[in-house]
């Protein structure tokens, strides 16, 4: 019963089906699809906290080494990016104006040098480029405290807010010197781990493209 219950859910966030469709591949209700996928959802939320875990200090050391053979991008422990899922079922959103919405999941997460995540945050929002994602995000008040040594960081784009624990790129306006353009070149290729990472999560579960589900939201 516990193989089929998992199998279920690794098809469902696997393909894009229908609960129909899925039902009849497994000789289930629709009902019994649904309370499946609700059971695994539910245990791996409550288990989160096992799976996604911020590395200690010896861990942080190690995902270093990582980034710098990979990388050669020195005092690298991470890189942070974002990406949008599309809710495609607005009929249970409401807005301030009631103008058709857009509403996007934002996914941020800070991936290491393998593309293994090892902090996820995410939240409901009408703007798919919203610059505030990490302002007031659990990841900012944990760095705020700390948790990294002073001579590390994490890469991050110019879309965050500069701090001492994230590693921005040069502003491209202006005039930059070869030094500053030569660590542009690397800056932006240590960003393109973030990228993979989350092109590898959307294409083993495609279901994360786009959600097809009915959410209660209000703007």
């Amino acid at each position: 019963m516990i193989d089929k219950i998992i199998l279920v859910t690794l098809w469902h966030l696997g393909h894009q089906e229908s609960y129909p469709c899925v039902a009849e591949r497994f000789g289930l209700t629709e009902t019994s699809v649904h309370h499946r996928l609700l059971t695994v959802s539910y245990a791996l939320v409550k288990a989160k906290h096992l799976i996604l875990q911020w590395p200690s200090l010896d861990e942080i050391l190690n995902l270093e080494e990582g980034f710098q053979e990979r990388y050669k991008s020195p005092g690298t422990v991470g890189v942070i990016g974002d990406t949008s899922i599309n809710l495609l079922d607005y009929s249970h959103v409401q807005t301030a104006n009631d103008a058709s919405p857009d509403i996007y999941l934002q996914l941020q997460a800070v991936c290491d040098s393998n593309f293994r995540f090892c902090d996820v945050y995410t939240k409901w929002t009408e703007n798919c480029k919203d610059d505030q994602k990490f302002t007031g995000s659990p990841l900012q008040r944990k760095l705020e405290g700390e948790v990294l040594p002073p001579d590390l960081h994490i890469i991050a784009d110019s879309t965050y807010p500069a701090a001492s624990y994230l590693l921005l790129p040069y502003s491209s306006q202006g005039k930059l010197t070869a030094t500053a353009r030569k660590f542009n070149e690397r800056h932006s290729a240590t960003l393109t781990c973030i990228r993979k990472a989350f092109g590898l999560l959307k294409s083993t579960f495609p279901r994360l493209k786009e959600l097809n589900m009915c959410v209660n939201l209000k703007f």
